[in-house]
């Protein structure tokens, strides 16, 4: 990685702390990174993965959770968000009037403890309804922008495959391949089907029976 380059990530990184803009910002500049190290080694961990709690896991905040990579590099860090947290609020009960997202009624989940006034949508698909988008894993897009949350105020996506998150998890670097060493984690391959669950109440059991066995 060129020296300058890598001055430049380490120099947002401390301005994104310093003023707590949005994950996305955080998200794009991770994958900046990643696609910048190509000729490294393959990490073992890789955007779109599934962390899942191992069971009793002491942490309130990522007990009986499944968390979806959004952004991982090795020499950075990682940041994800819970998927099977439903909070108790509604997506329009937390923005503004003049948001594109304020008719909204869909649930917003807890997607972590780090900034849980930044707001992160997925949409299950391909193809974004507009604007700007990450892809995540296949079926899985994070948007972005606001041609791509205007889309959503008209557009014909049904809200069982939107999901919208409050907060994130975030690891520095090597503390997420720390915790999975002592046994936090399970890993999982990702897939949409779990993201967009209409039960995600269940996904944390479910998906540590099919790691761990039944008697998990």
């Amino acid at each position: 990685m060129r020296t300058g380059s890598r001055q430049r990530r380490q120099a947002d990184l401390r301005a994104f702390r310093g003023i707590g803009v949005s994950l996305l910002v955080v998200v794009a500049w991770l994958l900046g990174g990643l696609l910048g190290s190509a000729g490294a080694d393959p990490p073992a961990l890789a955007v779109g993965d599934l962390l899942v709690a191992r069971p009793a896991l002491p942490d309130p905040n990522f007990r009986d959770t499944v968390v979806l990579l959004l952004a991982y590099d090795a020499e950075e860090g990682a940041a994800g968000v819970i998927v099977n947290r439903p909070g108790d609020r509604r997506v329009g009960e937390v923005v503004s009037e003049s948001s594109p997202l304020a008719a909204r009624e869909d649930v917003l989940y807890i997607g972590g403890p780090v900034a849980p006034s930044a707001m992160l949508v997925l949409v299950r698909g391909d193809r974004a309804p507009a604007g700007e988008a990450t892809r995540i894993l296949p079926g899985v897009l994070l948007i972005d922008g606001s041609e791509a949350l205007e889309a959503l105020r008209s557009s014909r996506v049904p809200p069982s495959e939107v999901r919208f998150y409050g907060g994130y998890a975030g690891w520095s670097p090597g503390q997420l391949e720390a915790e999975i060493g002592r046994g936090d984690w399970h890993l999982a391959r990702g897939d949409a089907s779990w993201v967009f669950t209409s039960r995600p109440e269940t996904a944390w059991e479910s998906l540590t029976r099919f790691l761990l066995g039944p008697r998990a």
